[in-house]
């Protein structure tokens, strides 16, 4: 039986193997290159750590995982800056997708959030996820989620401010203030 938890210190390695694992999985189902975090990866590993780290010492009460049989099969984490809401980790173990796992993990990231505040979610290329976030109550006031055309191409459900409704948008780093 899947319980979730709030994330503990312990459980980041974990964590961190679980979303690469489950990113190269989605990549792969993609057709995208694949490039697993190795044990000489450390590099990538320990920045990866380090952010989830942060993030559970500075909003606790966004870090969830859920786990079974005392293996973490998946996580969200979120984060609250000046009433602005943003979804930045969520991940389900490849086996353990398409099972509501990841709309529970959603729903505890969202009880930190200002339900009429505005908000963010760092998307993947995934169409699941997209589906996941807009079939949530990440909505826009016509209740569908619309794609925007910005300069960098990439894809991340973008709030429209009014009571937490998002909308699929093209943002990357060069359309931001202050550039890449």
């Amino acid at each position: 039986m899947v319980t979730l938890r709030a994330m503990t210190d312990a459980d980041v390695p974990d964590v961190v193997t679980l979303w690469d694992h489950a990113f190269q999985s989605m990549y792969a189902r993609l057709g995208l290159p694949v490039s697993p975090a190795t044990p000489v990866d450390v590099g990538r590993v320990g920045r990866l750590q380090n952010r989830i780290r942060h993030l559970r010492g500075t909003d606790p009460e966004g870090s969830w995982v859920a786990e079974e049989d005392g293996a973490i099969v998946g996580l969200s984490q979120s984060l609250v800056r000046d009433g602005y809401w943003v979804l930045s980790l969520l991940a389900t173990a490849p086996d353990f997708q398409g099972r509501g796992l990841g709309r529970e993990l959603i729903e505890r990231s969202l009880a930190i959030a200002d339900r009429d505040g505005p908000g963010t979610i760092q998307a993947s290329r995934d169409p699941a996820a997209l589906a996941l976030y807009t079939s949530s109550r990440l909505r826009t006031p016509s209740g569908r989620a619309r794609r925007g055309h910005g300069a960098s191409g990439q894809h991340a459900p973008r709030s429209e401010g009014a009571r937490g409704r998002f909308r699929c948008d093209r943002a990357g780093r060069r359309d931001r203030p202050g550039g890449p």
